[in-house]
């Protein structure tokens, strides 16, 4: 069906937002209104204002029988519910199907499914999707389901390879172990692990949540959860869950229509307070892909799970560290943040709301939705941080906002507008967007500096300082420019992940996957010669990289078979792997080697020898070729960019080689960062092309540190 009228049950920005798209479409609007809004910016915008109640939401847009009465009589074909308020209640869109009215937003069993976070968590083990160990707790008294057996969960889950849904996590949320007594809490949180959260299994915004991190702590934060639940949701139960910090909080956008589900990215909005969303942004940063593809095709699968209808978000923890996820909960309606996603698809979402309600079902499939560049979105709230982010109710006296290219405002508020106490206290949405992270946080300064609102107190100067923070900027300058680090090491005694804590204990954001060594780089070339089996003589961390990447690592042991021989720095070098590596090589092996520097030395009765070092070795004696891998290319800094979700061109590359790491940023048009320069110093890049200099050079990482820090320019 065609809907000529919507009355949208909602007030503030979202209100105004979704009645714009109506307009645009040529639909014509009612806006369902309390006393206290009767003269918003929002009535005044609407073709049609329907009084519902008093000032109290509960007595006004938290009313079923009074919204739908409202729809009826402005004759509207539809109501669109906005976020908040009466938008996931499964009760609302009962009564607008029993008044035949269309209730924008996905249908009455799968709110009842995604609004109670126990059932959701049941449906995402059943889909296969990763959670954290927990189980319900009782606050009644009932005996129930009895014990602490309901504890279990995906611990260490991640990553698509982990989606199996198999182990303790389909138990736990199959099988939600209700306990009766605070022992049983007790017993329960002793095998998930301290710290646990305690959450309000239905409904969330921070409610009904406490993080216990000590045993005496429990008891009394289940009856002060359980209490807030009760007053918020009218809902008592709490849950126990694993507590994981610190962690990321990544939501997927889903768009379906009951049969076909895709997804519109991602957003980060990790940056909140009380569990409050301060600033979202859209893609989320620094995700490897591996873990960004499997957290996008996860919240898929649940959708398609829930036979979803409309738009919604899958919300997941996230161990960036670790490419780990977990299932958190669904938004089953418009989010908050759902700007940043509009700004890098170029997608109406309300619009695609409306077109799935009138049963036009999904007008794109995943391969048409494009995304492009960075949007960053910020929420001004009338609260004030002078006074504990008290509430700011009153009239606002001035409110002057920034516009040009990549800024919008979403928002209801002008000089005169009043603010009223009763309501959330969200006065505007202020979304900055560019080609990249860089340039939306340049705009974003730019466009806070020009925000003016007088007579309510704000969060703008909390947002103006967040947004210059160098946290947020993950590494002040790099990441400013978008560009988050490369850094290459020749060693292979220790793990990539050991190098880059190395990183981030003198002061660099730097994941590990941005950490290249020999080993993590030689990965590509085998994987692409279709090696399945390869014989390591070297450290432990030669060979992890390998297993990671699903080679079978062989041992250097006499018999031992294998497709390729790859020879590192070697600690405990002996003539019984000498001879293992030769015959593997005679078997057919070919032969790599991770280092350029030929040398032996003795250290307490052990040989230490380098990779070239022992090569020459295997080469004379058997008489076979030799490839250098895992020295800096244009294959390894490609590799680290796969894991790293980025074009080779959003990477700074930190060197000082040349003939080596210089070369290979170029090539991968990356920026060059010469730290130390030790081939030489400075003096070596005189008389070198352009191609091989470097942009930056510095002449140690303290002086990196304090160029990041400063935040200067190139």
């Amino acid at each position: 069906m065609i809907l000529r009228r919507v009355l949208v049950a909602n007030r503030g920005e979202i209100a105004v937002r979704v009645l714009r798209t109506c307009q645009r479409l040529g639909i014509e609007t009612g806006l369902a209104v309390s006393d206290a809004d009767a003269d918003s910016v929002p009535a005044r915008l609407a073709d049609k204002t329907i009084r519902i109640g008093p000032t109290s939401a509960a007595d006004s847009y938290l009313n079923v029988a009074a919204v739908v009465a409202a729809a009826a009589a402005a004759g509207a074909d539809a109501i669109h519910p906005g976020y908040g308020f009466l938008s996931e209640n499964p009760r609302l869109a009962r009564a607008c199907e029993a008044a035949g009215i269309v209730f924008i937003g996905p249908s009455a069993d799968v709110l009842e499914a995604t609004g109670d976070k126990l059932a959701a968590r049941n449906h995402a083990v059943a889909a296969g999707l990763p959670v954290l160990p927990g189980g319900l707790v009782s606050t009644g008294g009932a005996s129930g389901m009895g014990g602490a057996s309901g504890v279990g969960g995906a611990s260490g889950m991640g990553g698509a390879s982990r989606m199996g849904g198999t182990g303790e996590g389909a138990d736990v949320a199959g099988d939600a172990g209700v306990l009766a007594h605070a022992a049983d809490a007790a017993r329960l949180a002793a095998r998930i692990g301290y710290p646990v959260l305690v959450k309000a299994a239905g409904g969330g915004g921070g409610r009904g949540l406490r993080v216990v991190r000590d045993p005496g702590q429990l008891a009394g934060a289940v009856a002060v959860a359980s209490a807030e639940a009760q007053a918020a949701f009218s809902d008592p139960r709490v849950y126990l869950e694993r507590y994981v910090s610190p962690a990321r909080h990544v939501e997927v956008q889903l768009l379906g229509d009951g049969e076909n589900v895709i997804h519109l990215g991602d957003r980060d909005c990790s940056v909140q307070r009380r569990y409050q969303k301060l600033i979202e942004e859209a893609p989320a940063p620094l995700l490897g892909e591996t873990l960004r593809v499997g957290m996008r095709a996860a919240a898929v699968t649940l959708g398609l799970q829930l036979k979803y209808q409309g738009l919604g978000t899958v919300e997941f923890l996230v161990d960036a560290e670790a490419a780990a996820f977990w299932f958190l909960e669904v938004n089953a309606r418009i989010q908050v943040e759902h700007p940043v996603t509009e700004a890098v698809t170029g997608l109406d979402l309300v619009a695609e709301q409306i077109a799935i309600a009138e049963g036009r079902g999904l007008r794109l499939a995943q391969a048409d939705v494009n995304l492009s560049g960075h949007a960053i979105e910020c929420r001004i709230n009338a609260e004030d941080p002078a006074a504990g982010f008290r509430p700011s109710p009153g009239t606002v006296t001035r409110a002057v906002f920034p516009a040009g290219p990549g800024i919008r405002v979403d928002t209801h508020v002008q000089a005169g507008s009043a603010v009223p106490p009763q309501y959330d206290s969200l006065l505007a949405k202020l979304v900055v967007s560019g080609p990249s992270r860089a340039e939306a946080l340049a705009r974003l300064r730019g466009a806070l500096a020009r925000c003016e609102i007088g007579g309510v107190a704000t969060t703008l100067g909390v947002h103006a300082a967040l947004a210059a923070d160098a946290e947020l900027e993950i590494t002040g300058w790099a990441a400013r420019r978008g560009l988050p680090f490369v850094v290459f090491t020749n060693g292979t005694t220790r793990t990539p992940a050991h190098y880059a804590r190395t990183m981030r204990d003198i002061g660099f954001g730097l994941p590990d996957e941005a950490m290249l060594t020999p080993a993590s780089s030689a990965v590509r070339v085998f994987v692409r010669a279709g090696y399945q089996r390869v014989m390591v003589l070297g450290g432990p961390a030669l060979a992890e990289p390998l297993r990671q990447a699903g080679l079978q690592v062989v041992p250097p042991c006499a018999g031992a078979a294998a497709d390729a021989v790859l020879v590192g720095w070697f600690p405990e070098f002996t003539m019984p792997a000498l001879e293992a590596a030769c015959h593997a090589v005679w078997g057919g092996a070919e032969l790599h080697s991770c280092s350029q520097t030929p040398f032996f030395a003795v250290d307490g009765g052990r040989a230490l020898g380098t990779s070239r070092a022992i090569s020459a070795m295997i080469r004379s004696l058997t008489g076979c070729g030799l490839r250098v891998v895992g020295k800096p290319s244009i294959a390894a800094l490609r590799s680290a960019a796969d894991r790293l979700g980025l074009p080779t061109a959003q990477l700074a590359v930190v060197g000082d080689d040349p003939q080596l790491e210089v070369p290979m940023a170029h090539r991968g048009r990356s920026l060059a960062i010469a730290v130390g320069t030790g081939l030489g110093g400075s003096a070596c890049y005189d008389g070198l092309p352009v191609s091989r200099r470097p942009h930056l050079q510095v002449r140690g990482v303290d002086e990196l540190l304090a160029i990041l820090a400063e935040g200067s320019e190139l």
